[in-house]
């Protein structure tokens, strides 16, 4: 009987030898293959790669700032009596285009999600747009770089923006955007000094140079480390959506926040350096400090103040933020001197700073209510653009009229301050979606 047991028990195992040789493969190759990272290392993964990508990528942009003024007066001398004018056309013109194309990108990057092949064209033209620059040898062709830099410039930084908002938690928005914008200012705010530097050094021909490397290493950061897309997790928006968005009274307050803001900016990063040349004679390197303590500054501070936008009012940061930044510029060209000049640019930083990550952060949310990130970041950054078309204009006039550069500034901060102050009555009622859920 126990032999009987035995050999039942024998056979019982063998059978059971047999099925694992069945279902184990013969060979290494033939074993499953096991991902050896888990979805949340992925994640961080892409994330750490678009802020590496952003850094360098504004950083690339952020260089050809404190000389393409120069470069380009130095073309119009003698040949026209609107150097101004034309100068502030380069900034204008740059933001025009990013108009147009914002818009078209963001709706795109909606419906089929494959915002990475827009990045990697961006990227691919601006490498083009560096080796124009060094090729151009009149105001006209040094214009039609500069469209074609901003057209590109369409396809990459609000893509970008839109993978972040997808990856973000509900009521974190501020906290994951912080570090993606504190890495675009960073960059910018590096690029005026390294190309100061570098044009001091050598010539105004090896910024452009070097513009063209950094787009070649971020186009290898998103080819090798960014997936093709990050799917939605809402169905895709109807048509109708989209002029309901644009409409809705909160939404067009933050875009109008938005021209404002880069209103501001914009005049303080195209004729600052004139300013300084005309009332200091300091060098290249030392305008490329001062463009760097105000960008560097918004840097910075985006990720602290990204925390804030997630914890206290937005609305009333977004209004302190930019009266802030307006009060420095009115009182920029009274400062005198370089530290007086680092001062101002700073307190305009703090200001800014304050302001856009609040922004930014309502933006987010009311686009990943209606499934439009792209649209709604897209349509920001096209605010900013109107924003940077107008400044320039404006200041190239007032400095050309018998007012001059001295002007410049105090005008562009009053016209801010009656922005901010509409601003306000439109956006005042904003309530973050989670705050309603959680009231009702």
């Amino acid at each position: 009987m126990q032999n009987t047991i035995l050999a039942a028990t024998a056979l019982q195992f063998a059978d059971r030898i047999r099925e694992r040789e069945v279902h184990t493969p013969s060979t290494a190759d033939e074993a499953p293959k096991r991902d050896r990272f888990s979805p949340e290392f992925r994640r961080k993964l892409v994330y750490f790669s678009l802020m590496v990508e952003v850094f360098i990528d504004m950083l690339g942009l952020g260089i050809i700032t404190p000389m393409l003024p120069t470069y380009a007066a130095e073309m119009l001398t003698g040949k026209t009596q609107s150097v101004g004018l034309l100068i502030g056309l380069l900034f204008s013109g740059y933001a025009l285009v990013r108009i147009f194309a914002l818009p078209f990108f963001g709706a795109m990057s909606d419906r089929v999600g494959k915002r990475k092949l827009f990045i990697l064209f961006g990227l691919g033209a601006y490498t083009l747009t560096s080796i124009g620059y060094v090729l151009a040898d009149s105001y006209a062709a040094l214009l039609t770089v500069r469209l074609i830099q901003g057209f590109s410039s369409a396809m990459v930084f609000p893509m970008v923006m839109a993978y972040v908002g997808e990856l973000s938690p509900d009521g974190r928005e501020g906290a994951h955007m912080g570090p993606i914008t504190s890495a675009s200012f960073i960059g910018m705010g590096t690029g005026p000094l390294v190309g100061g530097m570098i044009s001091d050094l050598f010539d105004a021909k090896y910024v452009f140079l070097a513009m063209g490397v950094m787009a070649i290493i971020s186009f290898s950061l998103i080819y090798f480390f960014v997936p093709e897309r990050v799917p939605s997790k809402k169905k895709a928006s109807r048509k109708g959506m989209f002029r309901a968005f644009l409409l809705n009274r909160t939404f067009s307050g933050i875009l109008l926040y938005r021209f404002i803001n880069a209103f501001l900016r914009g005049g303080f990063m195209a004729f600052i350096p004139l300013l300084i040349a005309s009332l200091y004679h300091m060098s290249t390197t030392e305008v490329g400090i001062i463009l760097a303590c105000n960008t560097v500054l918004v840097g910075l501070l985006q990720t602290p103040f990204g925390r804030l936008a997630d914890r206290f009012n937005n609305v009333s940061l977004v209004m302190y933020g930019n009266f802030i930044a307006a009060g420095a510029l009115i009182l920029l060209p009274v400062t005198g001197g370089l530290w007086g000049m680092i001062a101002a640019a700073s307190v305009l930083g703090i200001g800014s700073a304050l302001s856009i990550s609040s922004a930014m952060a309502m933006t987010l949310r009311m686009g990943k209510d209606v499934n439009m990130i792209g649209s709604s970041m897209s349509m920001f950054a096209m605010a900013m653009s109107v924003g940077l078309v107008f400044s320039p204009l404006v200041a190239g006039e007032v400095n050309d009229s018998a007012l001059g550069i001295v002007f410049v500034f105090p005008i562009n901060g009053t016209i801010a301050v009656l922005g901010t102050i509409v601003v306000y009555f439109l956006i005042r009622n904003y309530r973050p979606a989670s705050a309603e859920q959680s009231a009702s």
